[in-house]
């Protein structure tokens, strides 16, 4: 792994430095095309300049950071052992929709770093659509998302979802039964996987060509999933995509944490109309939260205007 990438993810282990203050020292130096010099910045290089940029005090001891610089390499090592990549947006490959330069609004709420199993260039080949919904669908809404998540990847786009029950499973079984890309973010580490009845379903994606990410490294003993876990893998889902296509939720559903998500970055929300009709989506919601929500009648109609969406 290249020196930045280091770097990155040994700040990412000092105590006290969260999301935020992280994203505040490293979004500066990343560009759209990243340098072999940018790549050569060592743990060293970024610590004085969160010192000059007040985010690190002058008086901490080096202790302090060499402490999160072991924690790094005792992660790379479990990276090493587990079959698990590192990425941060000084790479190429990095997902092009998670990097600092394409959000509008809340750039600290990008990811800065990604550990990821399988193909993550799935994410730059063509457009992204983020597929959402209950973890307990009637059969009409499991149906529903199946056969978009099929179309989708019929026309070459990437397939994006949680790896939940219910409406993620659909989304990734669709897309899996004509060989599409698609991917999934977990709550918890990649070591981890959540829910564990859906291990074979991970194992899956990852056999044909799709990727699994997390935020979070591998453990070395069983990691304790939050609330939280679960809204901020909401976000990367919206922030992720193009847009985001959603088949049946109630308000109680962690469902609408991704629809918030996606009206706070601009990315266009969709439904099927029959989801409506037969009161699978709450479109009060919608109302009073002031989102938009497109319907179509058919999934057909709804990949065709999909496929109208500017990828940037």
């Amino acid at each position: 792994m290249n020196k930045i990438n280091t770097a990155i993810l040994a700040l990412s282990c000092l105590k006290g430095i969260g999301l935020y203050r992280l994203n505040r020292l490293i979004s500066p130096l990343v560009s759209s095309e990243i340098s072999e010099d940018q790549k050569e910045i060592d743990f060293f290089d970024l610590i004085e300049t969160g010192i000059q940029e007040q985010i690190f005090s002058p008086m901490l001891p080096i202790s302090y950071f060499m402490e999160g610089y072991q924690e790094a390499e005792n992660i790379l090592e479990l990276c090493e052992q587990r079959q698990i990549c590192v990425a941060t947006p000084f790479d190429k490959k990095f997902p092009i929709l998670l990097k600092f330069e394409n959000i509008v609004e809340n750039r600290r709420e990008c990811p800065p770093i990604l550990f990821y199993q399988g193909d993550l260039s799935i994410f730059n080949k063509n457009k992204c659509v983020a597929m959402i919904g209950t973890r307990y669908p009637s059969d009409q809404g499991y149906q529903a998302n199946e056969s978009v998540a099929r179309l989708l990847a019929q026309n070459n786009m990437t397939v994006v979802s949680g790896l939940a029950i219910g409406c993620d499973s659909a989304a990734h079984r669709g897309c899996l039964e004509i060989n599409g890309n698609t991917a999934a973010f977990l709550p918890g580490p990649l070591d981890f996987i959540l829910p564990s009845s859906n291990k074979q379903l991970a194992e899956k994606i990852l056999s044909q060509g799709g990727c699994l990410l997390s935020e979070y490294p591998p453990q070395k003993k069983e990691f304790a999933v939050q609330k939280g876990n679960y809204i901020q893998r909401d976000r990367l889902q919206a922030m992720s995509s193009n847009a985001v296509v959603t088949s049946e939720f109630d308000r109680k559903s962690g469902t609408v944490h991704t629809i918030r998500y996606a009206h706070q970055y601009h990315k266009p929300i969709y439904a099927l109309e029959d989801m409506v009709r037969f009161k699978r989506i709450p479109l009060d919601f919608f109302d009073e939260e002031g989102i938009a929500l497109n319907l179509f009648q058919t999934p057909d109609e709804m990949v065709e205007q999909i496929k109208k969406t500017p990828i940037l």
